[in-house]
């Protein structure tokens, strides 16, 4: 019995000692996981705050700017001050909305290709809307404005370059890139941005035919997308392609859609001063349903990027159509 017991123990103790150093593992294990989470929020975090570092320092050089009568006059320190909130305004806007999709796309299984578009129909036409927060100085407010594409173009252009893998922010890049390649936001979300940048700073929003083209790049180009992709699969247009699948719902959506956001912007702006073309928007409906009706023809030639040859086309057509 005493030699059974010996043994029973001795087998206990093979078993403790055996299982400290596994014990030992998982324990290293779980601080490596700990310590590998806590870095790649402190990068995450770095990288969002150097980003405010730098869009604070253009809105302060901007203001320095407006002071010194570099943006026109009259720019008084009230118009300055509403310039400063409403570009604040505009990128915590933007911010947001990105931010809400790509948790949605990371995180809850939205579809990069949904995400994508989400992203795509929504932020530009927003952001067009939030231009009447703006002060009456054009050439100060349009750069106040401009700053807010610029730090997005600034943050889409870091996180597509980025090679670190030490936990830098890249949700924007992947949420709108077609595969997750965050790579490809170089792409058409540049060019997007881009576009959305030229506009205003050649434009603004006193531009009947500004206003369209932004209609037609974001809601139209989106919702053709959107609609098509979900409703589309049974009436493809007859010279559609396997790898440029166009519907007629898409088509139709892509009208539709950017007509009712065209006129409900312009809409906007003559309510609160920013059209002064001295016609009412009941006036040019037509125009606007030819135009936007033009555009989802041009969004079917596979030639170039839509980012690009759509607002090009509802632009030049605006100018030829719509009061200037």
């Amino acid at each position: 019995a005493t030699s059974g017991a010996t043994s029973a123990a001795t087998t206990t103790m093979m078993v403790q000692v055996n299982e400290g150093p596994r014990r030992r593992s998982h324990s290293t294990t779980q601080l490596h996981d700990s310590s590998s989470s806590s870095s790649t929020t402190t990068s995450s975090t770095r990288s969002k705050l150097a980003l405010l570092k730098i869009f604070a320092g253009g809105i302060s050089i901007t203001a320095l700017f407006a002071k010194l009568g570099v943006l026109g006059t009259p720019y008084t320190n009230q118009m300055i001050g509403q310039d400063i909130l409403a570009a604040l305004f505009c990128a915590t806007g933007a911010y947001v909305v990105t931010q809400l999709v790509s948790v949605a796309h990371n995180r809850h299984g939205l579809s990069s290709i949904i995400a994508r578009k989400l992203i795509h129909t929504l932020t530009g036409p927003l952001f067009t809307m939030s231009w009447v927060l703006f002060s009456t100085n054009d050439v100060g407010a349009r750069v106040f404005a401009g700053l807010v594409t610029m730090i997005n173009a600034y943050k889409l252009y870091k996180q597509a370059t980025d090679t670190d893998d030490g936990g830098n922010d890249i949700s924007l890049a992947k949420a709108v890139s077609r595969s997750g390649d965050v790579k490809e936001a170089l792409g058409g979300p540049f060019i997007y941005i881009g576009v959305l940048q030229f506009l205003i700073w050649a434009f603004w929003r006193d531009s009947m035919a500004a206003v369209v083209s932004i209609c037609t790049m974001c809601v139209g180009d989106g919702l053709a997308d959107l609609v098509g992709r979900k409703y589309g699969k049974n009436n493809a247009w007859f010279f559609a392609s396997k790898d440029n699948r166009k519907s007629m719902v898409g088509t139709l959506a892509f009208a539709v859609g950017s007509f009712v956001a065209s006129v409900g912007i312009i809409q906007l702006f003559a309510a609160t001063g920013c059209v002064t073309a001295g016609v009412a928007v009941t006036a040019i409906w037509d125009k606007l349903l030819l135009i936007c009706v033009a555009c989802s023809i041009v969004e079917l030639i596979p030639f170039g990027d839509d980012n690009y040859t759509v607002p090009i086309a509802a632009l030049i057509l605006g100018k030829l159509l719509l009061p200037s």
